[in-house]
Formats: structure tokens, C-alpha cells, sequence
């Protein structure tokens, strides 16, 4: 088939250009089409139409084509002109911090913008108890599988956050005020990154069978209950059962590695940064309710909710205003 809707050295479909590494199909090379699956598609379902019928669905689709990308490309746009507003409103945020505070300039505090977790406290449904059960349980039974952690099969999906954790624990002993700045950044976001716990809470047959291996007097019915009574009556809504309005209702030792483990992004950068150059600025605390409203979209509302200035010793909370 031949029509006069295709140009040479572009998709037949979407016309732009190739690349010069493209090679056409054996088996007919007038059928050049990008990688884009939905080029490849359409002259798949319609190479075999009448010419007339297929250059008409072919004009068609290339006007839907254009529309979708215009669109795109348009918010693309608006994602990054958010990403930029958001941007300059931080920096003259902590402009004006330290033209109120007196030598905050000279400690160069790090910038740093953090999340907001969800704090509606309800109450823990007996349905989430019995789901919560159910998955200690089963838990349970895997870790008894094993004597001690030692006997866990190293290639465990688990055992990556327990060596990040204890990668973490090293390099706090080396700068234990980074370690309580991070906590303090942790308690100011409140757990946006506990959500997705849900009623299982990240528990493993790892981070389970340690608990077991400190309790070791204590049956599985015992283990199980243990856990079951570290529940509160109340929990952050729509997140994990263990997460309450003062963190987490587990003792660090009995929380899942993952847990431990894991920081934000914000904070393992400001983490590196301070070991890279063995200081530990403040921390100036931008908190929105996400890291960037044009990651979720650029219509979304982000403002500020917070602003504070982190130390070790704890966070100073400000009034975010500007000049």
C-alpha cells in the first residue's frame, strides 16, 4: 500500500522523524513506524484497509495523536513552571527566616522541604484487629520455619532494609546529631511514608523471628499477643494500624527493618551532605502536604502548612511569611 500522507524518514503514523539506526520491517519496508506502541498498533489494525478508507483513519488518528501531545506538552509545562514557583517561594522563605533570626545566614542552613502525614485519628475497627492478627499469624508460623535470623535465607527480600538500617546505625555513631535532627524532620512530617502500612504493617518473618529470638520464653500465641497489644484504641486513618498521633505504637526493636530503615529522600540528602562535609547545619523545614504538588498535579493545592528551623535539640517552628 502507498499513499500520499507518508514522508520519508518519519513514522508513517505520527511523522516524526526516525531514528537513523531505524530499520524497516523485512517483510515490507514502506510500513516505517516509530517505537511509540501506539503508532505500530494502529498500522497493524488497518494496513489491510482499502487505501482511501486508510488514509482517512490514518489523518484522524494523527489529529488525535497531536491533541494528546500538545496536551501533554502543555502540561509538562505547567508542571514545570510549578515546580519553579514552588521553588523561588522556599528560597524566600528561608530568606526572610534569616533576616528575623540573627546568624542563621552564617550557619548556612540547609533547605530542605518535607511532607505532611495524615493526622485524623479514628478508631481501630475489630475487622482491622482480626486482619492484623490473621497476618501476625501467618508471620508467625513462617519465622518458626527457622531457629534464629541467622538461618533466613541472606537473598530474603528483607534483609536489604536490615543492612541499610544498620548502614544508618554506624554512620550515626560517627555524627549522632544528624540521627536527631532526622528524627526531629520524622516527628514534624508524621508519618507520610507509614500509609501505606495498612494491617500488616511491613512485619516479616525477619523483622518477626528477632522478636523471637529476644522473647524466646514466649510461645507463638504469646508473640502474637505481644504485638496485639501494642495496638491503640486509635490510629492515624487511612495508614498503618501502629501508627498513632504520637508515631508509632511499636517499640523500634519490635518495628519491621523497613521501618527502621527507611528515610525520605530530603532527609538521606541532607544525611550525605552532612557526611560529605562532616557538619551538621540547622535544617530549615519547608512542610507542604506533598514534596511537590507537579508530581501529583499542577492544579493540586500544596501551601505552606509549616515552616520550622531543626537543630538536635529539637524544632523551632516560625511564622512562614515573606517580604
Amino acid at each position: 500500500m502507498d499513499d500520499e500522507t507518508s514522508t520519508p524518514g518519519r513514522c508513517r503514523v505520527c511523522e516524526t522523524p526516525l531514528l537513523d539506526s531505524f530499520t524497516p520491517r523485512k517483510d515490507d519496508d514502506r510500513f516505517a513506524v516509530c517505537t511509540a506502541f501506539e503508532c505500530s498498533n494502529f498500522l497493524e489494525r488497518h494496513r489491510n484497509l482499502p487505501l482511501n478508507l486508510f488514509q482517512s483513519q490514518l489523518l484522524f488518528h494523527r489529529e488525535q495523536l497531536r491533541e494528546r501531545r500538545l496536551a501533554r506538552s502543555e502540561n509538562e509545562a505547567r508542571i514545570r513552571a510549578r515546580v519553579v514557583e514552588e521553588e523561588e517561594e522556599n528560597i524566600r522563605l528561608l530568606d526572610a527566616a534569616q533576616q528575623e533570626l540573627p546568624g542563621l545566614a552564617q550557619q548556612s542552613p540547609s533547605l530542605m522541604v518535607i511532607p505532611a502525614g495524615r493526622t485524623r485519628m479514628v478508631p481501630v475497627s475489630p475487622e482491622r484487629i482480626e486482619s492484623y492478627r490473621a497476618h501476625l499469624q501467618k508471620v508467625i508460623a513462617e519465622a518458626r520455619s527457622f531457629a534464629c535470623v541467622s538461618d533466613i535465607p541472606q537473598d530474603d527480600q528483607n534483609w536489604a532494609p536490615r543492612e541499610k538500617n544498620l548502614q544508618h546505625e554506624n554512620a550515626f555513631r560517627e555524627q549522632p546529631e544528624v540521627a536527631l535532627v532526622s528524627d526531629h524532620l520524622c516527628g514534624m512530617c508524621k508519618g507520610a511514608c507509614c500509609s501505606s502500612g495498612q494491617n500488616h504493617a511491613y512485619l516479616s518473618p525477619l523483622s518477626m523471628r528477632r522478636t523471637m529470638d529476644e522473647n524466646r520464653a514466649l510461645d507463638d500465641g504469646d508473640i502474637a499477643a505481644l504485638y496485639l497489644s501494642r495496638v491503640s484504641s486509635e490510629s492515624i486513618e487511612g495508614a498503618c494500624i501502629n501508627q498513632t498521633s504520637s508515631g508509632c505504637s511499636l517499640p523500634k526493636e519490635m518495628r519491621a527493618d523497613i521501618c527502621n530503615a527507611y528515610f525520605c529522600d530530603p532527609i538521606l540528602e541532607y544525611q550525605r551532605a552532612c557526611a560529605a562535609s562532616a557538619e551538621v547545619p540547622p535544617v530549615f523545614a519547608v512542610q507542604r502536604e506533598y514534596l511537590s504538588a507537579a508530581t501529583i498535579s499542577p492544579d493540586t493545592t500544596n501551601e505552606v502548612l509549616a515552616t520550622a528551623l531543626v537543630r538536635s535539640t529539637g524544632p523551632e517552628f516560625t511564622v512562614p511569611q515573606e517580604d
